[in-house]
């Protein structure tokens, strides 16, 4: 005989974590959309910076921040994160510069093995 569907394999065994994981599933699927939402502004104002169209970023702007801003009163993203980003997007704005796109290449942290003294062209005598 098969067991019922809610104490089969890989499935919670209380009906409350059954309920629970239903509710995980539709939260996980309108925070994905959120998050995707927050992307797709994200990338249409670096678009607007890049071909330098200032005023139609201005436009986008309010909203891309208002909806970070609930995001992140919602716990979807970071509120630091929301600051940073909108910080950052906002210091382009007015800049009038494109953010670079991916990761970029910072020289590194260390410093550079010293140099040895150069040879004098006179011999050292001791005094």
């Amino acid at each position: 005989m098969r067991a019922p569907w809610y104490i089969r394999p890989s499935m919670p065994i209380k009906r409350a974590a059954l309920r629970q994981l239903r509710k995980d599933r539709v939260r996980n699927v309108r925070n994905q959309a959120l998050r995707s939402e927050l992307k797709t502004l994200k990338k249409q104002l670096t678009e607007l910076l890049a071909q330098k169209r200032q005023e139609e970023a201005r436009t986008l702007l309010p909203l891309l921040t208002r909806r970070f801003d609930q995001a992140a009163a919602k716990g979807i993203i970071h509120k630091n994160t929301a600051s940073r980003t909108t910080g950052r997007l906002m210091r382009h704005l007015t800049r009038g510069t494109a953010p670079a796109r991916g990761r970029v290449a910072r020289p590194s942290r260390s410093t550079p093995p010293p140099t040895p003294p150069a040879p004098s062209a006179e011999p050292s005598v001791p005094s």
